[in-house]
């Protein structure tokens, strides 16, 4: 269970960025790791937290075509098009989510309270994750490193209040359709077992940083979107692979 979190270091962004990059000509993993490591072992003093740091890296951006080949693939190539840090985090956390239920939960937690308040402590959201997740040894750790690593995205601010962040709630936009539509696909596959109702799915907590325009008869257009009208006006939304 706890190998099952994860999630076990504070990933930056720029780390992200140089990963997308070289994924697209890395020729397999150990060149890809062999690229990325004197990137990481700049900012790390030893090697057993560079090798875990690759690995999380890897997971996000090699290992993740095998979860879902499809949307791996238009990341790929989504990545190399697209010049904003910005429009390339919906990339980085589309994947992040896409492999790692862990972090899922933890930023479905901060959208949650993101809602209703304007700041959350770590102390709250590891409470409740170990009311989800069981008291599992590392969870504490395992926390402290999704926040860092989100507060380094820039989706949490640090507060006055020790230990307290603010979650930059809804605050992302794209001017891309086809980078919305992947983001929720990515989101939809992590849990393909369930349909999502269209107003439900661009306001899930776990998106809290995001803001869509994207409408239901755009996403019907586009493959992979099965779109099952029920009734008057609601949309039930699922994401099949090809």
């Amino acid at each position: 269970m706890d190998k099952g979190l994860g999630f076990i270091r504070t990933i930056k962004l720029d780390w992200l960025d140089a990963a997308a990059a070289y994924a697209a000509t890395a020729a397999d993993a150990r060149d890809l790791r062999a690229r990325l490591e004197p990137i990481v072992a700049a900012d790390h003093s030893g090697p057993h937290a560079v090798r875990k740091t690759l690995d999380v890296l890897l997971a996000i951006w090699y290992k993740s075509r095998r979860r879902a080949p499809d949307l791996y693939d238009q990341a790929l190539t989504m990545a190399q098009t697209t010049l904003t840090p910005a429009d390339r985090l919906w990339l980085h956390y589309g994947l992040t989510a896409l492999t790692y239920p862990f972090f899922r939960s933890c930023a479905a937690i901060i959208g949650q309270q993101a809602r209703t308040e304007e700041s959350i402590t770590r102390r709250q959201v590891v409470a409740r994750l170990t009311a989800e997740w069981g008291a599992l040894g590392s969870l504490p750790r395992s926390a402290q490193r999704v926040m860092a690593s989100l507060q380094d995205w820039g989706v949490l601010q640090p507060t006055d209040r020790r230990d307290a962040y603010a979650p930059v709630y809804r605050a992302l936009t794209t001017e891309s359709v086809a980078l919305e539509a992947w983001l929720l696909a990515c989101v939809l596959r992590a849990e393909p077992e369930r349909a999502v109702p269209f107003a439900d799915l661009v306001r899930l907590p776990l998106l809290f940083p995001f803001r869509f325009a994207v409408t239901a008869g755009q996403l019907r257009r586009l493959p992979g979107f099965d779109i099952q009208r029920q009734g008057v006006d609601l949309d039930m939304v699922a994401h099949v692979a090809p």
